[in-house]
């Protein structure tokens, strides 16, 4: 068969492109041949992109037989194919296949038949950007024997969901790349979960929502599914073992709760060389370790701690290996971050701590609290403030539950945990070592004995294993050489023993980042947020401390918001959210300069923009009663809707362009002078006042003159 082309419905037929082409005017070329005709047209390059674009049709009468680069090269012809006779070599691999993903896809309708050569050995993988670009997801199966694999960094993964849950049935593994943190909710999780895959050991998936999303039985199924301890596959050893203590100290030792390690070297005190033995980790850099995996896990217990004293010969180490027990999972969820948890779901996030024992050592699925890496907590302030800090304080007399040697405390049934972070304080002279004001950590001795610790990892290494030693000169909790006078207390609200139980999930390195006040302005005093604040720092230094609020209940609180960020005594608010207002939306306050000056930097950013440079708030000012200083502040402010000068005088409006400039500002809606009594002075700020082109602007202006 001879190439025919034909010119729009015109009867004369071609044979050669490159003459119709030029012939054709404004209509375009229809082409019918052979595969191997139109195939021969676009390898001799007569078939070119340009001559392509002025084509309507062409037809196959049997099968093109065409390489993945040969697709990528002459799509801009084959996409104009009106049969599906694209036939790709059997030499056709996997990475030809994700390399030309995209030419592929945009000509997959024209495509008969993909055979992958390495199709039991590769699966062609992309990256999940290119779904948004496809031009018909459903498709893309054909492309990739019926399934294809995907992968993302995290921005990209997040930008890209809606096409990835869309398409998840064609998608065989979604990988996270190397070095990045994938962050899921728990509906995007449910879907991927079984899909998901992390590049190495440095990839993690992260599982963040609401308190109400996590702590359901579906999600709780789901966390348990993906929740395995058995994450360490490979062998790390540590010479010349160092400890303080039952602290060892490694830089970057690599172990994570659980996992079985072996000693090999010279006894120690409770070490045998070869023994096994359970880390719990502490940090990046310390661990100790345990007698048996449940105690290592049991974050909220110091039971059955191993005293590696006496291990520190040089020859000495300790290592592990998973090379004989790989991962199970390579989904293993990572972190679980928990956001407007109550109190109540709080101490439930607490209590859900229980271990399958029955599942064989390395690969039982970790304690919830041993993932759970922060919680954001919001309830209301009689909540937050409750537990008064005399009925959850524990006092002591001086000289007589102070050690004035080793530093205990003793008092019965004190109730506290290993790592509660506690106030100290004395109201005589504080006992030597620790400072009447300050936060420690509890380590628990016994049911009525404790010490304190000036780190939380210290703290939860104690060792209690047994009765209550002797040697207490030897330990590393904070000692004293005199008991101090007065009474001595230490102290923890309710808020506080919630916040130090939950700082020591994820083996000890928790955090609650931020604890808020949701609720009307009824209860909110300037005395209630100090209550509040102080005990959410106490909890943790670092917790942003914040009121959240429709605008009607920030405006009633607006005096305690104020009193509160004034008070040099108090302690302060780092945030307050507006939760009703929109970008678009916009909540407004009115305050005046005073007010406005305090709350501006403690307003939150509330609802952002979409470029995210956190300049188009949720809320507005409008600011009342403002100095002449301040007109170009308030100007620049984009989240001053209007404001309204007072108070000028004479001198601030004599020069023409101070005048000029400042009725000038768009935001400004009225200026307004100091009674001027001066006849001459009236009339000089008329005349300027009246040389101002603009109407409205020559408006703002109220002078007074009585």
């Amino acid at each position: 068969m001879t190439l025919a082309i034909k010119i729009g419905a015109g009867s004369q037929i071609y044979d050669n492109i490159a003459l119709a082409n030029s012939m054709r005017g404004n209509q375009k070329l229809s082409i019918v041949g052979t595969g191997e005709e139109i195939k021969a047209e676009l390898t001799n390059s007569r078939l070119t992109d340009a001559i392509a674009a002025n084509v309507g049709s062409i037809k196959a009468t049997n099968d093109l037989n065409l390489t993945a680069d040969q697709v990528n090269t002459y799509k801009a012809a084959l996409i104009k194919l009106g049969t599906k006779s694209i036939v790709l070599a059997t030499s056709t691999l996997a990475s030809d296949v994700q390399t030309r993903f995209n030419a592929l896809d945009a000509v997959y309708t024209k495509i008969k038949s993909i055979t992958i050569s390495d199709l039991n050995t590769n699966t062609p993988t992309i990256a999940v950007e290119k779904l948004a670009t496809a031009v018909n997801l459903t498709g893309l199966e054909v492309l990739a024997g019926k399934t294809f694999n995907v992968t993302g960094t995290a921005a990209t993964l997040k930008a890209n969901m809606s096409s990835l849950l869309k398409n998840i049935a064609n998608i065989g593994t979604v990988t996270v790349e190397s070095g990045q943190e994938a962050v899921f909710n728990a509906k995007e999780l449910s879907i991927l979960g079984s899909k998901l895959k992390k590049a190495d050991n440095t990839a993690q998936i992260t599982l963040t929502d609401t308190a109400d999303n996590l702590l359901t039985t579906n999600s709780l199924a789901l966390i348990n599914q993906l929740n395995n301890n058995n994450i360490n596959a490979t062998t790390t050893s540590i010479n010349n073992v160092a400890a303080t203590g039952n602290v060892i100290t490694k830089a970057s030792h690599g172990f994570n709760t659980g996992d079985a390690v072996t000693y090999d070297g010279t006894a120690g005190t409770a070490v045998a060389d070869g023994g096994t033995y359970y880390v719990r980790k502490l940090t990046n850099d310390t661990f100790s370790i345990f007698s048996s995996y449940a105690a290592a896990i049991n974050t909220g217990s110091i039971a059955n701690i191993v005293d590696p004293t006496g291990t520190t010969g040089s020859a000495s180490k300790i290592y592990a290996t998973q090379a004989g027990n790989a991962p199970v999972k390579v989904n293993t969820l990572d972190n679980v971050n928990v956001t407007k948890a109550t109190l109540a779901q709080a101490d439930r996030l607490i209590a859900l701590t229980t271990v399958d024992t029955a599942v064989p050592v390395g690969q039982a699925n970790r304690a919830l609290s041993n993932i759970i890496k922060s919680v954001e907590i919001a309830d209301t302030a009689t909540k937050l403030t409750a537990g008064a800090d005399v009925d959850t304080t524990v006092t002591v007399a001086a000289g007589v539950a102070v050690d004035g040697t080793t530093g205990v405390f003793t008092a019965a049934a004190h109730g506290f945990t290993s790592g509660d972070r506690v106030t100290y304080s004395s109201t005589g002279t504080a006992s030597l070592g620790l400072t009447s004001g300050n936060s420690y950590y509890v380590g628990v001795l016994a049911s009525n004995k404790f010490a304190l610790y000036s780190t939380k990892s210290a703290a939860l290494a104690l060792d209690a294993s047994g009765t209550v030693q002797a040697a207490w000169t030897s330990s590393n909790w904070l000692q004293s050489a005199d008991a101090g006078t007065g009474t001595q207390k230490v102290t923890a609200s309710t808020l506080d023993k919630t916040m130090s139980a939950l700082a020591r999930m994820k083996d000890g390195a928790g955090s609650v980042g931020r604890v808020t006040i949701k609720e009307g302005a009824a209860n909110i005093t300037a005395a209630t947020l100090n209550d509040f604040v102080t005990k959410v720092k106490r909890g943790d230094a670092n917790a942003k401390a914040t009121f959240a609020g429709k605008a009607v209940d920030i405006t009633n609180a607006l005096q305690a918001l104020y009193d509160n960020n004034t008070v040099t005594t108090a302690k302060h608010l780092d945030e307050i959210v507006v939760t009703d207002g929109t970008a678009t939306g916009k909540k407004g306050f009115s305050m005046s300069q005073t007010f406005y000056t305090a709350l501006n930097s403690v307003f939150d950013a509330g609802v952002d923009n979409v470029s995210g440079n956190n300049t188009n708030k949720n809320y507005s000012f409008t600011v009342t009663g403002a100095t002449f200083a301040n007109i170009g502040t308030l100007q620049s402010d984009v989240n001053v809707g209007t404001f309204a000068v007072t108070g000028v005088t004479y001198s601030d409006l004599t020069a023409l362009t101070n005048l000029v400039d400042s009725v000038s500002k768009s935001k400004l809606k009225t200026l307004t002078t100091v009674a001027i009594t001066d006849k001459a002075d009236q009339t000089t700020i008329r005349n300027l006042v009246n040389s101002i082109g603009s109407p409205t602007d020559r408006a703002k202006v109220k002078l007074i003159t009585a």
